[in-house]
């Protein structure tokens, strides 16, 4: 299944369910803002081969492996922030952005003289711009202020090279699911506090990419949140 039949599935499911609720319970719309920190896995970005052109003919013409690199993202830390809308008392739209500064990593390998060796390249800047719908699932038994959710959607990606003269944008589609507790409830005086943290995995179309191909990597956050 493509990624964005993966999103649509998610979409139509959670659809299903608020429109049950609707028949229920009343809608409930209350604001979250949320902060905190996301962990990226590292991923490829694809191989090159540096080539020598034998003096012989042929077509087309015959030459041999200098060398091959393999270039790759490696994992880093940045800051995110989300804002959500509660339509139902179980589902949710949110949005986010987030920004971390990974480097990509340059492995040499096959190299004729025996220089094989990796080493850091570019320090890039990553711009992430996303959607997405939340499902919260029923509260566990004995553990009220602790509600799991799973949530999926789409974005925008931006990167920036390290001197910030050439740029690469692409999309990204997301799966996942966490937790969120509440460490203080809404008393009249003061506002819904809480933690949550959240795993996905991420598809990832275009950006900086040496082959044209989609790329997968995990990530993890923990945030704070505040209840409006």
């Amino acid at each position: 299944m493509r990624p964005p039949s993966l999103a649509a599935a998610f979409v139509a499911a959670c659809a299903l369910v608020s429109v049950a609720e609707a028949q229920t319970q009343p809608t409930v719309r209350r604001l979250t803002v949320a902060g905190g920190l996301v962990w990226s896995g590292d991923y490829a970005v694809g191989e090159q081969a540096a080539l020598l052109r034998q003096n012989a003919t042929g077509s087309p013409p015959p030459s041999f492996t200098l060398f091959r690199t393999a270039t790759s993202f490696e994992s880093t830390i940045g800051v995110e922030g989300r804002v959500g809308f509660s339509l139902t008392p179980s589902i949710a739209v949110e949005g986010g952005v987030a920004w971390s500064r990974p480097h990509l990593a340059v492995a040499i390998s096959d190299d004729v003289e025996g220089a094989n060796a990796s080493f850091d390249g570019e320090t890039t800047s990553q711009y992430v711009i996303e959607g997405s719908l939340v499902w919260m699932l029923p509260i566990v038994r004995g553990a009220a202020r602790l509600r799991p959710f799973v949530f999926g959607g789409a974005g925008y990606l931006r990167q920036l090279y390290e001197e910030r003269t050439l740029a690469e944008t692409g999309q990204l589609f997301h799966v996942g699911g966490g937790v969120q507790y509440l460490l203080r409830g809404a008393d009249g005086r003061r506002r819904p506090l809480g933690v949550r943290g959240d795993a996905r995995a991420y598809i990832r179309r275009k950006g900086i990419e040496l082959e044209d191909q989609s790329r997968t990597y995990p990530a993890l956050s923990a945030l704070v949140f505040v209840g409006f």
